[in-house]
């Protein structure tokens, strides 16, 4: 028989000429034509699919957000830094990985499109995944006081609250006074430090000093008690000041 061609065939179709068996061709042809159609154009996810897809555990999750991005909101547990994508496994192409990206960035400008997963939402669906970075930075530090997302806990002596000063929104604790206050009972602990003690599996807790020593000392002695998840902004008070951050004189 002859070979099978649509213009052809739509001529032939036109002028009544055609043979059961090229109707049988045609139809053939156009299933073939819709069926590689469909293998190539491109599938749309929307957030709630790429959060099902992210959960999975079938996609390689790839971090392109900022550092500061990462610091606020956290991260997804096994995700990998963008800048570590084929570090880690040569072997994972872009129809392997899902991008989370921070909305409206260039990045994101950059890298999603039709054959990209990215997911640009709320890491809230992900709240038993996300974990945080140890450390926090001024603006990350600026972002959280201000959305009030964090206990920010300052270990200086509280003479020093009021000459130099504090940061805004900050509870003291004075070093020398862990880790024997979070032995307290919840109401003691709230009546003195005028906070709720934290759970210990607690993930908004930001400890500060005046340059990051005693911050370390503080961590080390509250681990023990099962404080696993503390964050600490190294550069502290003086880092506060430095880069222009507000300061209040008071306990």
């Amino acid at each position: 028989s002859d070979d099978v061609n649509l213009p052809n065939l739509t001529r032939e179709m036109a002028e009544g000429r055609l043979s059961v068996f090229r109707m049988g061709s045609i139809w053939t042809l156009l299933i073939l034509s819709l069926l590689s159609f469909c293998s190539s154009a491109p599938v749309i996810y929307t957030d709630k699919d790429l959060v099902e897809l992210i959960r999975s555990g079938k996609k390689t999750v790839v971090d392109a957000r900022s550092d500061v991005s990462r610091q606020v909101s956290g991260y997804l547990e096994g995700s990998i830094l963008a800048s570590e994508y084929h570090q880690e496994d040569p072997s994972i192409g872009l129809d392997g990985v899902v991008f989370v990206v921070d909305d409206e960035d260039d990045v994101a400008e950059e890298i999603c499109s039709e054959n990209v997963l990215c997911y640009r939402g709320s890491l809230e669906p992900f709240s038993d995944l996300v974990t945080f970075p140890k450390v926090v930075d001024f603006n990350a530090l600026s972002i959280l006081l201000g959305e009030n997302r964090i206990i920010l806990l300052d270990v200086r002596n509280s003479s020093e609250l009021l000459n130099p000063g504090k940061i805004p929104g900050s509870f003291n604790i004075p070093l020398y006074e862990i880790p024997e206050a979070f032995s307290l009972e919840p109401e003691q602990f709230l009546e003195k430090y005028k906070f709720q003690i934290p759970d210990k599996d607690a993930q908004n807790v930001v400890l500060t000093c005046r340059s990051g020593r005693r911050v370390k000392i503080a961590i080390r002695r509250l681990e023990p008690l099962g404080f696993s998840h503390l964050r600490s902004y190294d550069g502290s008070f003086k880092d506060w000041v430095a880069k222009g951050g507000e300061v209040v004189i008071g306990k």
